[in-house]
């Protein structure tokens, strides 16, 4: 799902981490920074907040949905290990030549890729794997029937 949505639409791939004092937190990361290694979904990121949370609390919730109609959710649970990693990650090199085209995405990886970068790789190894489709299967395991059904006397 994810391949064919990157090539219909702009997926979002948001994690909802645990904090230390237990409350869901969500992070947004932009659809052109990940890459399906074929073994785990990884991230990059630049540092900051993210970082802190993800080492704090690696059990994570990842949501890739598609702005489509019916709408495809895939949702991916397992921990998150985060690597510091001098210079660029090479997932992110590939995220960008996928989303973005080989012009592109050399482009936008020459603006970032200066002597001193430092990057964070978060790989993400699933140990649960679900999909919402909205025709087969639904939010809270409902039947197409009963989904249709919600709300109405």
């Amino acid at each position: 799902m994810a391949e064919t949505s990157a090539a219909n639409s702009t997926p979002t791939r948001e994690f909802t981490i645990t904090r230390v004092f237990e409350a869901p937190r969500r992070l947004v990361f932009r659809a052109w920074t990940d890459h399906w290694t074929g073994t785990e979904l990884v991230l990059s990121t630049f540092g900051g907040a993210k970082v802190a949370a993800l080492r704090a609390r690696p059990a994570v919730a990842i949501t890739i949905d598609a702005a489509s109609t019916p709408p495809e959710v895939l949702l991916i649970r397992g921990p998150a290990e985060v690597t510091e990693v001098d210079g660029i990650v090479p997932e992110y090199i590939l995220a960008h030549y996928r989303y973005a085209g080989s012009e592109q995405g050399a482009a936008n990886i020459a603006a970032v890729d200066h002597p001193g970068t430092r990057m964070f790789r978060i790989a993400v190894r699933p140990t649960w794997v679900g999909v919402l489709d909205f025709q087969t299967r639904l939010p809270g395991g409902a039947s197409p029937e009963e989904f249709d059904q919600r709300g109405r006397s």
